[in-house]
């Protein structure tokens, strides 16, 4: 198969391997216009005498469409061309469902038109109430001074391991050196250490 591989069936309906890969899109009438025509296609093996299931790999590959999926949107899509559906059927279908009670979508119309039983509408669960989880406190802040000009803050783990003490001691360095200021002004006794 290639993208100019050619499908057509008995009754005179006609694809390609270019218009199944075209209509591998998510939109409404994309999804419909997919299994319309992998119907086409369905139709075609069945005349051929040919397996979907042993086909959807090849097909799968030139078209992009997933080879598990072939075979259910072929088998939906076979309904849609066997009845002579329409994309307007599915709007219309769609609008409905909702009165009907049934679920909206390509695949539970491919039941309608074939006169199968519909997926019933499944009701919108609501979201289990969740418990907003406990905060675990993991730092302690620090914060000296009044105004915006003067106030200094520093946030630390409560646990201070020696990489913690380490990303500490950096960030009193890089302050330090944003400002001008020596490690030695802050703390006298590192002086008398050197000295």
């Amino acid at each position: 198969m290639n993208s100019k591989t050619q499908f057509s069936t008995k009754g005179g309906q006609k694809t390609d391997v270019a218009t199944i890969k075209a209509a591998n899109a998510k939109t409404e009438q994309a999804l419909f216009e997919l299994r319309y025509q992998l119907g086409i296609f369905a139709i075609y093996c069945e005349e051929n005498k040919l397996k979907v299931k042993e086909q959807a790999e090849k097909l799968a590959k030139v078209t992009g469409v997933s080879k598990t999926s072939i075979p259910v949107y072929c088998s939906e899509g076979k309904k849609l061309v066997q009845n002579n559906a329409t994309f307007k059927g599915l709007q219309a279908f769609n609008r409905k469902a909702k009165t009907n009670n049934v679920k909206a979508g390509v695949s539970n119309y491919a039941k309608h038109v074939a006169g199968q039983k519909l997926a019933p509408a499944t009701p919108a669960k609501e979201a289990p109430a969740k418990e907003a989880p406990a905060k675990v406190r993991t730092h302690d802040t620090h914060t000296v001074g009044k105004d915006a000009a003067t106030r200094c803050t520093i946030s630390h783990p409560l646990t201070m391991t020696a990489t913690a003490k380490a990303n500490l001691r950096e960030a009193i360095e890089k302050a330090c050196a944003a400002s001008d200021i020596s490690l030695e002004s802050l703390f006298p006794e590192l002086a008398k250490v050197k000295a």
